[in-house]
């Protein structure tokens, strides 16, 4: 979102609310206009830099671990929305969305490998890998990151050793 910059045109023909309170709206700031977004233009010059991961950002390991549900949220609301670009938006634009969804996936399972062992998450995220699975497979097939592959081909017998890998990184995302 940092890097984003958007008509407003485009937000008013998606007509969406973006969730209030929540943190990680970024995330649907970036996704509803895509559906109509017809040209877009790269900016070599940054415009803004975003220091990704200090302590107190919502973007650090601890405060993505306390605002889980609001990551949860946003991720659903994205995959609602996957269903209804499938009938408005170009297949380009529809992968776009897709692998969007498919990220904040893969970030919402490192959250849960992020925690200690017994605190449940190992559950939560067989459920939520389960759901995708079952629900919306175009956006379960595209995670491509290597943690959440090798949990899913052990059938997550092998969440230990991520809990155990990621303490290593715990103060790092």
């Amino acid at each position: 979102m940092h890097a984003t910059t958007v008509k407003t045109e485009l937000f008013r023909k998606a007509n969406e609310q973006i969730d209030e309170h929540t943190f990680y709206v970024d995330v649907e700031f970036i996704a509803f206009p895509i559906p109509y977004v017809r040209t877009v233009y790269f900016i070599e010059d940054p415009v803004y830099q975003y220091r990704l991961g200090l302590p107190g950002q919502s973007m650090s390991i601890q405060k993505m671990q306390k605002n889980l549900k609001n990551h949860l949220r946003v991720l659903m609301r994205l995959n609602q929305y996957c269903k209804k670009a499938e009938t408005i938006a170009p297949t380009a634009n529809l992968e776009y969305i897709r692998e969007l969804t498919a990220t904040i996936l893969t970030s919402q399972m490192k959250i849960y490998i992020s925690f200690p062992l017994k605190s449940g998450m190992k559950k939560e995220a067989m459920k939520l890998d389960a759901y995708f699975y079952h629900k919306n497979r175009e956006v379960y097939d595209r995670v491509k990151n290597p943690a959440v592959l090798f949990l899913r081909k052990t059938k997550y017998a092998a969440f230990p050793l991520a809990v155990l890998a990621f303490k290593r990184r715990r103060d790092s995302y």
